[in-house]
């Protein structure tokens, strides 16, 4: 048996060095494509469209008055229109939401508060009512714990000058000091999130969305459909980029940052999160899904350092070899999260690197074990393109759609209302 065992180190170590360089390179490529599309220059706005942005609430997140009131400090000289929605009308969040109409009674702010779910998403149901009531066509989703500069509109108005481009997503910042569980957050928002996003769109040409901020033309959303058939859907955010892709339309990543705001979070929460998320990533793209590890050298680099360790072939030169290397890939998150942030990270985000990678890997494996997710006291199976079935029966919730361009059921506009009326009806955030 220990024979067995040996005569394996060779293997094992060549395929470890394999892994740990092509660990290194992918990184290094995809922390390049982030830095690339941070170094885009923005277009300058030429028109003023009108944007309805769509904030769906649920609880109490973190500076969540000041959220939203970044949104309405916006120094945009086109019309601009507010819609909040909580699928219960007594979500403390919409105490919050009134007290910001109070604070703003010039602004067109309105509270949509209550609404009939359809669908398993209620993220999707949330924007279905607040979409409902927008009176501008061009659609903003903006998550509630997003935090932006005045110039977030302007931006966006600027790319959306361009006919064909029907769909814009920015990059998502992660922000705040806070528990570890927010640590370990903001670090993988700022370093795996956002380099596979660059990474998929310098080097692949193949648009990822990230819901927390992304812009639709309603024209785009009818030539697809409308939000019912993305209303089981748990990544109902990237199968809206694809499906607008799809048509021929140009799905945007804006260089502008936005940031989300994370200081009280969990480490249950932080990894439920990212379970789910890689849960939803599995079953939309299962072969890249595979490949995900060599977006995470760390513990490349240290399981080859320990097998040509209990190998015996381990040399001075080659363990500083494998030292620099991690510290390189440190290194490189941390210049990459200054750049992000505009502020260097503390020495304990520094500290926490590793820690979080290790964390990744774990989630990582679990992922491709585990199928069902918990939501809303019910549990779901995730089905391909990351539908969620009921558990029980099995079967997709609704029929599933054309790959990648799922057909949507359009929301016709009712009667504008006041500006500032508070509205009955309303959704639940994702």
């Amino acid at each position: 048996m220990c024979g067995l065992v040996f005569a394996l180190f060779p293997f094992s170590i060549a395929l470890l060095a394999l892994g740990a360089l092509a660990a290194c390179v992918m990184t290094t490529l995809f922390n390049v494509s982030t830095h690339v599309v941070l170094s885009r220059r923005r277009p300058w706005a030429k028109v003023k469209p009108g944007i309805s942005v769509l904030k769906p609430l649920k609880g109490i997140d973190d500076d969540l008055e000041a959220n939203l009131a970044s949104i309405v400090n916006q120094a945009y000289d086109g019309p601009f229109e507010i819609l909040l929605g909580a699928a219960d009308p007594d979500d403390p969040a919409l105490v919050v939401a009134r007290r910001l109409q109070r604070r703003f009674p010039n602004h067109a702010i309105r509270i949509v508060a209550g609404h009939h779910e359809s669908g398993v998403n209620p993220k999707v149901a949330n924007l279905a009512a607040l979409s409902a009531q927008a009176h501008y066509d061009a659609w903003l989703i903006s998550d509630s714990n997003v935090q932006v500069e005045p110039d977030y509109l302007a931006s966006l108005a600027a790319e959306l000058a361009d006919p064909g481009v029907g769909a814009i997503s920015n990059l998502v910042v992660g922000d705040g000091d806070g528990d570890l569980g927010a640590v370990l957050e903001n670090l993988h928002l700022n370093s795996f999130v956002v380099g596979a996003v660059c990474g998929a769109e310098v080097i692949a040409q193949h648009p990822v969305v990230i819901g927390k901020s992304m812009l639709v033309r309603r024209s785009a959303l009818l030539r697809v459909g409308g939000w019912s058939r993305v209303a089981d859907f748990l990544g109902e955010d990237y199968v809206l980029g694809a499906a607008v892709h799809q048509t021929g339309q140009r799905v945007v990543l804006s260089s502008y940052r936005v940031r989300t705001v994370n200081r009280t979070w969990t480490m249950q929460r932080f990894v439920s999160r990212h379970l789910r998320w890689a849960q939803m990533r599995r079953s939309i793209a299962p072969a890249i899904y595979l490949l995900e590890p060599l977006l995470n050298p760390l513990p490349w680099l240290v399981a080859l350092a320990g097998v040509v360790s209990l190998a015996g072939m381990a040399t001075p030169n080659l363990l500083s070899a494998l030292a620099v290397a991690a510290v390189g890939k440190v290194a490189l998150d941390a210049l990459l999260l200054t750049r992000l942030r505009s502020h260097a990270p503390t020495l304990t985000e520094i500290a926490a690197i590793p820690l979080k990678d290790a964390f990744v890997l774990g989630i990582w494996i679990v992922g491709w074990f585990r199928d069902t997710v918990e939501w809303r006291g019910q549990r779901f199976r995730i089905g391909q393109g990351s539908r969620l079935l009921t558990e029980t029966q099995g079967a997709a919730l609704t029929p599933p759609p054309p790959p990648m361009a799922a057909p949507w059921t359009a929301h016709s506009r009712p009667p504008s209302p006041s500006p500032r009326s508070s509205l009955a009806r309303a959704p639940d955030r994702h």
